[in-house]
Order: C-alpha cells, then sequence, then structure tokens
C-alpha cells in the first residue's frame, strides 16, 4: 500500500499541485491533518482519512496548572491585555491586519500586541508598526526553540492567515494557545473551525475584517471571566481530543487498515 501524507493546510498549494496530484491518484490512502485539507484537495472519502496534529503536553512542565491558573486569575489587575501572534512572518500570516485592529483598539482599554517570529515581512512589519511600537502597544519578539513561554504571557491568542496565500490545516499555533490556556481568535477559512469552537473555546472571524478582529478582543479582554472560561475549555479540548498519543494512534489505526486490505 501507499500512504500519501502531504496534505498538511487547508488549501492548494499551486507550485506542488502536479506532483501531489500524481502521489494522490497513486495512494492507496491519503491522509490529512483537516477534514478542510481532504476537501479542498477533492480527495474521494473512500480513500481520505483525518489525523489532526497532536500536542505533546510535556512542553508545558515549566508551566504547571496552578501557575497557570493563578496567572490568568489576575488579568482583571490594572494591566494591559497582552494579544498575542506566533507565526512566521511572512505574507501567508497577516500580521498587517492584526497591526490595523491594534490601530482601531488604540487609546481605549490598554491593550498590548505581542508579536513572536521571524521571517522576510518582519522589517516591513516593524516599519508599519512604528508608532504602534514607539508607544508600546506592540512589541516584536522572537520565539527561539520554543514559544510557549511567549504565549503564557498572554491573555489571548489570534491567528490570521491571509485567504490570499494560504489557509491552515491543523493549526499547531491555535493548539498551542489552546494548550497555554488561552482564548483563540482566528479568520475563518481551512481547518480553523474544527479546532476552535466558535464562542466556546474562542472566536472566528472573517479572515479579512480588521474592526471584526478588534471588537472580539475587545470583547475578551473587557470580560475576563469569559475569557478564563473560553481559555479553560480550550485547555481541556487539547487534553481531550488533540493529545499526541491520540495522534499516534490515529496513525496507527491507518497504517493497520492499508496494510489489512
Amino acid at each position: 500500500p501507499l500512504i500519501d501524507g502531504t496534505i498538511r493546510t487547508g488549501a492548494l498549494q499551486s507550485a506542488h499541485l502536479p506532483l501531489k496530484r500524481i502521489g494522490m491518484a497513486c495512494a492507496t490512502t491519503v491522509v490529512a491533518n483537516s477534514h478542510a485539507g481532504l476537501q479542498t484537495w477533492g480527495v474521494p472519502p473512500r480513500k481520505g482519512r483525518v489525523v489532526a496534529n497532536g500536542f505533546d503536553r510535556s512542553r508545558l512542565a515549566t508551566c504547571s496548572t496552578a501557575s497557570m491558573s493563578a496567572e490568568h486569575s489576575s488579568a482583571d489587575a490594572p494591566k494591559p491585555c497582552t494579544v498575542v501572534m506566533v507565526g512566521r512572518m511572512a505574507p501567508e500570516k497577516n500580521y498587517r491586519l492584526v497591526i490595523a485592529a491594534a490601530r482601531l483598539l488604540r487609546g481605549q482599554h490598554p491593550y498590548r500586541f505581542l508579536f513572536v517570529g521571524d521571517g522576510p515581512t518582519r522589517p516591513a512589519l516593524m516599519a508599519e508598526a512604528a508608532d504602534l511600537l514607539a508607544d508600546g502597544t506592540v512589541v516584536f519578539a522572537t520565539a527561539g526553540l520554543e514559544a510557549i513561554p511567549q504565549m503564557y504571557q498572554a491573555d489571548v491568542g489570534v491567528l490570521m492567515t491571509d485567504p490570499a496565500w494560504a489557509q491552515e490545516g491543523c493549526s499547531n499555533a491555535i493548539m498551542e494557545y489552546m494548550a497555554c490556556g488561552l482564548p483563540v481568535i482566528c479568520g475563518e477559512g481551512g481547518g480553523n473551525r474544527e479546532l476552535v469552537e466558535d464562542g466556546e473555546t474562542g472566536f472566528v472571524v472573517p479572515p479579512t475584517d480588521a474592526t471584526a478582529l478588534a471588537e472580539r478582543i475587545a470583547y475578551l479582554c473587557a470580560h475576563g471571566a469569559e475569557r478564563r472560561a473560553m481559555g479553560t475549555a480550550g485547555w481541556r479540548r487539547i487534553a481531550d481530543v488533540y493529545s499526541l498519543e491520540r495522534m499516534v494512534e490515529g496513525f496507527v489505526r491507518v497504517y493497520e487498515e492499508a496494510t489489512s486490505a
């Protein structure tokens, strides 16, 4: 049997279309990390299987549940509401939209936008946000090998993807936010709704609407109890549905099915 596991996003990558089409046509089973990926590529139900990404909870070893609760329980104290976005600084990650939302919220409740990552668009993004950098509304940071400590400083996790460039499959950044106990705001599209339960673990907003994004950020920052409840629900969802163990079990089932056919 031939198992194709190359679908990792919720959109087609034009540069690789011919080779991927050939591989999927020859495969007995096609595995994606989201239903959106299978649908986008038009994989027949008889050969398509979904094995979502899994989060390794050992990464939280230095961030105990007790300290998590203490950190987030103090979020109503007079301090900026910190909104984090983690991801490669490239056209597909729509940091520009989050900068636009930061401008809309400027001068209201005190906010801090923490952008964590590196990449080709970082200099242009820093130039675009120069005034927000100057007054401390926006902070640019690099994650190094592990972004969890940066996420752990935040109250809300955001991931906006530009649909003109890409769609998420099963987003690792979203999973990491949820594992850190953060409510998530993400853009509609790809597999985001498979991860984020709108109104339960966060909010799904139109992917290019800065006003809608700003409104949801403002809502979560103004409603501490609901923010923390959503974060806790997301944390439980990762533990129950998106564990590393469940991912491994899913791949084992795929291999067993393929070899027994």
